[in-house]
């Protein structure tokens, strides 16, 4: 399967692999809530955006059609994937997530996006959305990442009808300070 993948991506893989890094079905709260503090410090740090709570994914965890997948190095977790599924017809991947600069050969973020790949595969599902791909025409740092994994960008950008104009701009410039002030 990831001979569809850019070299660099498949090189990393492989590298991960080759020093213990594992995947797997997420198996219970305990790692849901560890794969979760990644992603809540990513996105405080990195990204600036807001995030649910870690109530809603325990939430979602009960249904049938919500997978979390984790990665692993010598028992610690150290990356993860929250996804949505549609059986038989199509895997999102709502959040994914890994340590930055966990150790210079294993890739924790690239493994959790793999992880759910793999399961769309073996469960053939036909479709995987990496939900999003930005702005056309304006570089977006994450659609090329997730180029890197194959497959075809069939649409950039979302569909948008304001039904409040004043309170759409209200809110884009709250998440504007809150993204300056932390």
């Amino acid at each position: 399967m990831t001979s569809i993948f850019k070299y660099n991506r498949r090189r990393e893989i492989n590298q991960s692999i080759q020093n213990s890094a594992k995947y797997s079905l997420c198996s219970g709260k305990d790692e849901l809530i560890s794969i979760y503090h990644i992603l809540q410090k990513t996105y405080r740090i990195k990204a600036k955006l807001p995030l649910p709570p870690v109530e809603f994914f325990l939430e979602l965890f009960k249904l049938e059609i919500f997978k979390a997948f984790a990665v692993f190095h010598e028992e610690k977790t150290i990356g993860g994937s929250f996804c949505l599924i549609l059986p038989g017809k199509s895997l999102y991947t709502y959040y994914y997530c890994g340590l930055r600069d966990y150790h210079k050969r294993i890739f924790p973020t690239h493994l959790a996006v793999l992880a759910a790949l793999e399961y769309a595969v073996e469960n053939k599902i036909p479709i995987i959305d990496f939900m999003g791909a930005g702005k056309p025409g304006i570089d977006y740092g994450v659609r090329d990442y997730k180029m890197e994994f194959g497959g075809d960008l069939v649409e950039e950008g979302r569909f948008l009808k304001v039904l409040s104009p004043i309170l759409y701009k209200v809110g884009e410039i709250g998440l504007r300070v809150k993204k300056a002030l932390t």
